[in-house]
C-alpha cells in the first residue's frame, strides 16, 4: 500500500528542481534537460544517476547537485513547497482544515461504491483495514451509494470522531472501527488574492517560470 506513481512524483521533484534554479541560479529545468540531452540522448548512452547528478552539477554547482540529489532522489527528504512557492509569490494553503476526512478515494463502479486505489499508509482508512475496491455500504447508521454521500455524512463530523464502516470485501460483508482524520486538501493562491505584495525578483520568477520559450 506504498504505491506512488513515478510520473507523478517525478513531476513533483521537477517542480522544486525548476523553482530552485530560478531562484538561486536564474536558470530553469530546462537547462538540466538540456545537459541530460548532451550527455545521454545525442550520444545514445544510458544514463545513471550519478550521471545525472555530474548533469545537474554542470549548470548549477557541485554542492547544489550533491545537496539535491541526497535529500530528494537518493534520500526521502520531504520538499518545502511552502518555501519554494513563496519565493514565485504564491501561498500554500490548507483549505480542508477541521474538515473530517475518510481518508479513502471512492468512485461509482456500476451500483456499487467502491475505494478506487489504494489507500495510503496512515490514513484513516488504511488504519481501519480498508483496501482498493472495498465496497462502502454504510458509515454508521447511514447508507451510501455515491461519493456524494460520503461527503453529506463527513460535513457533519469532525476530525477525531470514530465511526463504524460496514463494506464488503470480496463479497464478505464486514464492519470496523475508523478514526477520521482532518482533510489534508492544499491550494496553491496567489499573493495577490492574499493581499500580499508580489517583489520585482517574484515577477521575474514567474516571467521566466510561465513564459514560452518556442522561438
Amino acid at each position: 500500500n506504498m504505491f506512488s506513481s513515478y510520473y507523478t512524483y517525478g513531476a513533483a521533484i521537477a517542480l522544486a528542481l525548476d523553482l530552485e534554479m530560478q531562484t538561486k541560479y536564474q536558470k530553469t529545468l530546462d537547462a538540466f534537460m538540456q545537459a541530460m540531452w548532451k550527455r545521454f540522448g545525442k550520444t545514445e548512452t544510458a544514463y545513471t544517476i550519478a550521471g545525472m547528478q555530474e548533469a545537474l552539477a554542470s549548470v548549477t554547482d557541485n554542492d547544489f547537485a550533491a545537496a539535491f540529489f541526497s535529500k530528494y532522489i537518493n534520500g526521502h527528504e520531504m520538499i518545502d513547497y511552502a518555501t519554494l512557492l513563496g519565493k514565485a509569490g504564491y501561498d500554500l494553503v490548507k483549505t480542508g482544515e477541521g474538515k473530517a476526512w475518510l481518508g479513502a478515494n471512492t468512485r461509482a463502479n456500476g451500483s456499487k461504491l467502491v475505494i478506487g486505489s489504494n489507500t495510503t499508509k496512515g490514513s484513516p482508512a488504511y488504519e481501519a483495514g480498508l483496501d482498493i475496491d472495498d465496497e462502502i455500504l454504510q458509515l454508521d447508521e447511514t447508507q451510501v451509494k455515491t461519493p456524494l454521500d460520503i461527503n453529506s455524512f463527513l460535513s457533519t463530523k469532525k476530525p477525531g470522531e470514530a465511526i463504524t464502516v460496514t463494506y464488503k470485501h470480496r463479497d464478505t460483508e464486514k464492519q470496523t472501527r475508523l478514526v477520521l482524520g482532518e482533510n489534508a486538501t492544499v491550494s496553491v493562491v496567489s499573493f495577490e488574492q492574499s493581499g500580499k505584495t508580489v517583489t520585482e525578483a517574484m515577477q521575474q520568477i514567474r516571467q521566466s517560470w510561465f513564459s514560452s520559450r518556442v522561438k
